[in-house]
């Protein structure tokens, strides 16, 4: 009996003696020389990472005359603050400055989108029906700043890509919307 409890105290010691030596090993030993390696925690600062939320903004279909309005929210993930811009989409006529530049930290920041449909602007004489153009205003607000882009297009559904290019790296996002033409009363 004493050589069981002798023979398991032994295998213990051992197992104890294994574990230390591998933690001591993955903690930064050298083990051809025996030495002990001091790991350096390195402070490396975190690089910016643009989060935009949400990736799509649906503003529905909208009405000539009526006017829909989105969000969207940026923000840095890493501690420290990120610079960022977005200009019109593709496609898409800028009036005034043709983007919008901004500082953001993990609290983040709003970029608000306005999207107006003006009323019928003329349009295509047919054999059968008038297809009608319209002026698509897009209006994005950031901090004081204000973007507005345009576009004439005809009634129907609109994915327009906004690109947002930051020290954090580039991010698209995208606003949908559709144009129902209006039917004329008849006389």
């Amino acid at each position: 009996m004493f050589n069981k409890i002798t023979f398991f105290m032994a295998t213990l010691v051992f197992a104890g003696i294994c574990c230390f030596c591998h933690a001591f090993a993955m903690n930064g030993s050298d083990y051809r020389s025996g030495k002990l390696i001091l790991a350096e925690k390195v402070n490396d600062e975190q690089r910016p990472v643009l989060r935009v939320t949400p990736r799509e903004l649906d503003l529905g279909s909208v009405k000539p005359g009526e006017t829909a309005f989105g969000e969207f929210h940026l923000n840095n993930v890493a501690p420290g603050t990120l610079d960022w811009s977005v200009s019109c989409p593709d496609d898409w006529e800028g009036a005034g400055d043709h983007i919008i530049n901004g500082v953001t930290s993990e609290a983040g920041d709003n970029l608000h989108v306005e999207l107006s449909i003006a009323e019928n602007i003329g349009g295509l004489f047919t054999s059968k029906a008038q297809i009608s153009n319209y002026r698509a205003v897009m209006k994005m607000e950031s901090a004081g700043q204000e973007l507005i882009c345009h576009k004439d297009v005809k009634s129907g559904t609109f994915r327009n890509s906004l690109r947002l290019t930051s020290t954090g790296g580039k991010r698209t996002v995208f606003v949908n919307f559709g144009i129902h033409m209006l039917q004329d009363n008849p006389l």
